[in-house]
C-alpha cells in the first residue's frame, strides 16, 4: 500500500467522524440503561429502553430474514461490485416480499 492511499482513508475517516459529530449523538448507537441494585430505572429511562428495544428489534428481524434465506449466509463472489450486486438483490427480494405481506395485511 503506497502512502497516498493511507493518507486518503485517514482523511476519509476524519471527514465521516466530523460528519457524525454534526449529526450528533441521537444517531449514535446507545446501550440500554441499567437500574442499580436497590434503585429501579425511572420510567423515563424505562420508556428509552423500551424505544431502543422496538428499533433494534425491527432491525435485527430483517437481518435474520436475510441470513435465514436461502444464499443469504455466504458471499461466495469475487469482487466488491458482484459482492454489492448480491446484496443489492438480496435486499430487493425482502423489500418485495416486505411489501407483499403488508398488502396482504392491509386486505384483510
Amino acid at each position: 500500500m503506497c502512502a497516498g492511499s493511507q493518507k486518503t482513508t485517514s482523511r476519509r475517516a476524519s471527514t465521516q467522524r466530523a460528519h457524525i459529530a454534526e449529526a450528533g449523538r441521537a444517531r449514535l448507537s446507545q446501550p440500554h440503561l441499567r437500574a442499580r441494585r436497590g434503585r429501579p430505572l425511572s420510567k423515563a429511562r424505562a420508556a428509552a429502553n423500551r424505544a431502543k428495544s422496538r428499533i433494534r428489534a425491527r432491525i435485527e428481524h430483517v437481518f435474520g430474514t436475510q441470513e435465514t434465506a436461502p444464499g443469504g449466509r455466504i458471499l461466495r463472489t469475487i469482487g466488491v461490485v458482484r459482492a454489492r450486486l448480491k446484496i443489492g438483490l438480496q435486499n430487493l427480494v425482502y423489500n418485495i416480499r416486505r411489501l407483499a405481506t403488508l398488502e396482504r395485511m392491509a386486505a384483510a
